[in-house]
């Protein structure tokens, strides 16, 4: 006998099956509505794709909208890019040219109708409606990292890009244009059949689609050959904003590169605020040669101490002042600070730092966006705040209020001298005999020179054998020349760390200051050594498959941190000991 269904059974599925139709029918209605709006409107695109001098590369979408009929309404709108580039996002952002002071709602990391887009749900704050006399016009911004690859003939690179952006709506022209840097030439063949055009500042590749369908972005590449690319990632941008009572604020814009490209890194281009003077550039040891250009903005030349070769890393710092009252608002007591924080960014930023300090007496009110750490002192206080993947398109405005007396500019140095004053007297009434002065062994000037010569020496032996070390693992170096380069850098690198221990004792032998310098390098040393020696084992733990991806990328990023505190502390007494040369 066969089975069937039980007439009670049917009567019972029936209500339930009927509930779900209905609300699957409910969840579908916005999903129809929007498809429909979205068939109403067509859009003409402007997309302008620009490498920038470092390899970010920044797309800018500039989308007119009109309507099919007489009018259209639109909710929202979708745009993207082909899925390949995702993991290359770092950012995205829209704003209205139509009506400036709109602001767009931008939801990230949306998947599109089609598994083959990703990118970016912007919403209008209000419906917005579209007629053959009133378009609507706005700006999509992606910001792109690792899309250019170095090849191995010199100054030879493969860009990848989206040629083709991904809209939700159908576009009936799409005008591509790739800005590259002045001097580049363009291989033949690439992706497309592009027109190339040169300026005397950049050379454009332009590409033209007609009736771009929804939802039909495409990816491209070219092959260039460009003499003057730099090509750098930052892991970290240290901005200090230091508030004065004296009508200025004096910024300290710290950068931690890589250099990926090919040749050392000679020199840098770091941009400023139009109104920033009393330029000067700090290295690891001492001041750096910089070259001040002004227009728009202002362009500061660096050249690093150091020619940091490929995968090897420069610390340096751009020091500069802005007038107190450019950036600065004043409503009784209350000091207001807005601080664009993409000023002078133009790479993307794995991870910006930015501290502010206050004048003495200053108290803080409020801090925008969120504050990372609000700390007290005795006489002001101190804020920060922390972003990931940082890019030159972000819009974000540091809004710090305070509340503060300048009555309390002088005050600071008023106590100090006069506890200073209070501590003399107490000393020289409790101390009436001295005794005898502790013996101090004077250390030639030309000691601690060479001391600093052959150590900054001895660590570019040091980046040099890790390059080597670098491209022997990824199979680049043939063994033989591994081998040969190793044993000559590590009889260099032997040589010289036994002249270095030797003057250390000299110069320990001088006391004070200079003794504790050489100490605080000991300590840094013999912590970057415990470093090398916990990312090995960390490496080792990771290709036995002991350790998850996501717990080796944690623990490598403590251990540089770690790494990078030592090497700041060497620093720093290396520019103590420079100091006492005067």
């Amino acid at each position: 006998m066969g089975m069937g269904w039980c007439p009670l059974t049917r009567m019972r599925l029936t209500p339930i099956l009927a509930f779900l139709i209905v609300l699957l029918a409910i969840q579908l209605v916005p999903v129809c509505h929007a498809q429909a709006e979205e068939l109403k409107v067509v859009a003409k695109v402007q997309h302008y794709i620009q490498l920038e001098d470092g390899g970010l590369v920044i797309v800018n979408d500039t989308i007119t909208l009109f309507p099919v009929g007489e009018e259209a309404t639109l909710h929202e709108l979708l745009v993207g890019i082909p899925i390949e580039f995702r993991e290359n996002t770092l950012y995205a952002t829209a704003r209205s040219i139509t009506e400036p002071s709109q602001r767009l709602l931008v939801e990230g990391d949306v998947k599109m109708w089609d598994e083959n887009f990703y990118g970016v749900r912007v919403r209008f704050p209000e419906p917005i409606t579209i007629t053959r006399w009133s378009k609507y016009k706005l700006i999509v911004a992606f910001a792109l990292t690792g899309l250019v690859s170095v090849e191995e003939e010199e100054n030879h690179y493969f860009i990848r890009f989206p040629i083709l952006p991904s809209l939700s709506v159908n576009a009936s022209l799409c005008n591509v244009t790739l800005q590259l840097p002045s001097g580049t030439t363009v291989a033949p063949g690439g992706s497309h059949s592009m027109n190339i055009t040169w300026a005397a500042e950049n050379v454009f590749v332009r590409y033209l689609r007609e009736n771009l369908g929804r939802f039909s972005g495409e990816g491209g590449w070219v092959r260039t050959i460009i003499p003057r690319l730099t090509l750098v990632e930052c892991r970290a941008l240290e901005r200090k904003i230091a508030l004065t009572g004296y009508g200025y604020i004096q910024v300290y814009d710290t950068y931690q590169l890589v250099n990926l490209g090919q040749n050392p890194l000679e020199n840098l281009t770091v941009i400023l605020p139009p109104d920033a003077h009393a330029i000067h550039g700090r290295g690891v040891i001492g001041d750096l040669e910089v070259s001040v250009t002004r227009d728009d903005v202002v362009e500061v030349l660096l050249i690093p101490e150091a020619k940091a070769s490929r995968g090897q890393v420069t610390k340096f710092t751009v020091i500069y002042q802005l007038p107190f009252k450019n950036y600065v608002e004043r409503v009784g007591d209350v000091y207001t600070l807005r601080f664009p924080l993409n000023s002078g960014v133009r790479w993307g930023v794995e991870e910006l730092r930015v501290k502010v300090t206050l004048p003495n007496g200053a108290r803080i009110i409020k801090v925008e966006p969120e504050a990372h750490f609000v700390s007290g002192g005795v006489f002001s206080d101190t804020a920060g705040i922390r972003i990931q993947d940082f890019t030159p398109i972000h819009d974000v405005t540091l809004t710090l209020s305070c509340r503060y007396t300048p009555i309390w500019a002088p005050l600071h140095p008023t106590l100090w001298a006069a506890l200073l004053t209070i501590v003399a007297y107490g000393v020289a009434y409790a101390v009436r005999v001295p005794g005898p002065p502790a013996p101090i062994v004077p250390v030639p000037p030309e000691t601690i020179r060479r001391f600093l010569r052959l150590y900054d020496k001895r660590e570019a032996v040091l980046r040099e054998l890790r390059a080597v070390e670098e491209e022997a693992r990824r199979g680049r170096l043939p063994r033989s020349k591994y081998r040969t380069r190793r044993r000559r850098l590590e009889a260099e690198l032997g040589k010289l760390s036994k002249e270095i221990e030797q003057l250390k004792e000299t110069i320990r032998e001088g006391g004070g200051r200079l003794a504790d310098a050489i100490r605080s390098i000991e300590m840094a040393e013999a912590e970057l050594e415990e470093v090398e020696a916990g990312i090995r084992r960390l490496r080792v733990r990771y290709r036995r498959r002991e350790i998850s991806s996501a717990t080796y990328r944690r623990l490598l990023r403590d251990y540089e941190k770690r790494g990078e505190k030592a090497r700041v502390a060497i620093d720093e007494a290396l520019l103590r000991l420079r100091e006492e040369l005067g």
